[in-house]
């Protein structure tokens, strides 16, 4: 009985402190986020004078170029850019090299996608559905192979997961692969713009990542950051974020040969708009182009666009369209975004008067 007792008073104590905590909820207004005054709560330490002591490293040229071979030998492997020669062997083995037509029909109908001339494939490295590779050991050069395959239930194709195939295989020859030609057309292939030969590209990479000793360390970092006035020029600003920066010097470079001189402006952080050289350039531009290396929906582009609003300050947003991309060839893509440096040019000086 006394803990029946004990349990209703502890019930009306907590049942008052509940109303009264209710009632005094009425006459006090609650707070938004926008009522807290964050200097209030933190304080921050003097950040901004903080001493770093950075490391003086000077670029060894022989490091540049290990780097640049890496690189370069990157891109081959993975967008399959090496030049083939065919060998004497005949017969299909492991880890070979064959060079194939192809084409894959369901219900007797060719599919979208399963068809080409020419591919080569490495037996054993597992690019094509289980049982394709396989089916090819011991096959010769001139076989013509039919082979009844089964796509995997989780194959991305909706229309082809798990369904029954055929792929009619025909072997052209077993090659030896080599490293390309560092040409023009090579470094066209891959989006890169205004380089026609190895050394060129050698001497590009101080502008695209290695930073020299002699750069001045910046002091200030943050939200109060400032973009970098690269080059001042006039009517047309060029604001190149990233790996981009290197194409907006690009640009820049093909635009004086039309007789423009643009600014060029490297932004470094984007998490913040600099008002005070946005604000500058209204005085004697005509058009702002940025370029950034990722997707422009809802990117830093379009932060700037959204800042110069409905002034007379024209923004031209450069960037890859929102989307799924999936071994995908850079030239192709840069050219279907109008990212390749000259139709950047055409655009602009469609433009500008």
């Amino acid at each position: 009985m006394m803990k029946r007792k004990l349990f209703f008073a502890g019930l009306l104590v907590t049942m008052a402190a509940f109303m009264f905590g209710c009632g005094k909820s009425e006459d006090k207004k609650a707070e938004s986020i926008d009522d807290i005054n964050p200097d209030e709560y933190v304080t921050l330490g003097d950040y901004k004078n903080l001493e770093v002591n950075v490391d003086h490293y000077e670029v060894i040229d022989d490091e540049v170029k290990q780097y640049v071979d890496k690189d370069l030998e990157t891109y081959v492997t993975n967008y399959d850019l090496y030049d083939y020669t065919a060998t004497d062997k005949q017969i299909v083995s492991a880890n070979d090299i064959v060079n194939i037509d192809y084409e894959g029909k369901k219900d007797g109908v060719a599919f979208s996608g399963g068809t080409a001339q020419g591919a080569h494939l490495e037996i054993g490295s597992g690019r094509f559905i289980d049982g394709f590779e396989d089916g090819l050991l011991g096959a010769s050069v001139g076989d013509t192979v039919d082979l009844n395959l089964t796509f995997p239930e989780d194959y991305e194709n909706e229309e082809l997961k798990g369904q029954e195939v055929v792929f009619t295989v025909s072997i052209n020859s077993i090659d030896e692969s080599h490293m390309p030609d560092y040409d023009e057309a090579f470094f066209a292939d891959l989006g890169i713009d205004n380089v026609t030969n190895y050394d060129e590209y050698l001497d590009s990479v101080p502008s695209n990542g290695v930073v020299h000793a002699s750069e001045t360390i910046e002091a200030e970092y943050g939200y109060e950051s400032k973009y970098k006035v690269m080059h001042r020029g006039s009517k047309v600003a060029i604001i190149a974020a990233g790996s981009f920066y290197q194409k907006g010097e690009n640009v820049v470079r093909l635009l004086a040969d039309k007789g423009v001189d643009a600014t060029l402006i490297n932004p470094r952080y984007l998490n913040a708009v600099d008002v005070d050289v946005l604000n500058a350039l209204k005085d004697d531009h005509q058009l702002v182009v940025t370029l950034e290396d990722g997707c422009k929906d809802g990117g830093f582009g379009e932060r700037i666009a959204s800042y110069y609003g409905t002034s007379q300050m024209k923004v031209l947003v450069g960037g890859i369209k929102k989307g799924l991309y999936d071994r995908y060839d850079v030239h192709e893509l840069l050219t279907n975004n109008r990212l390749l440096d000259e139709q950047i040019v055409e655009d602009v000086l469609g433009i500008v008067d």
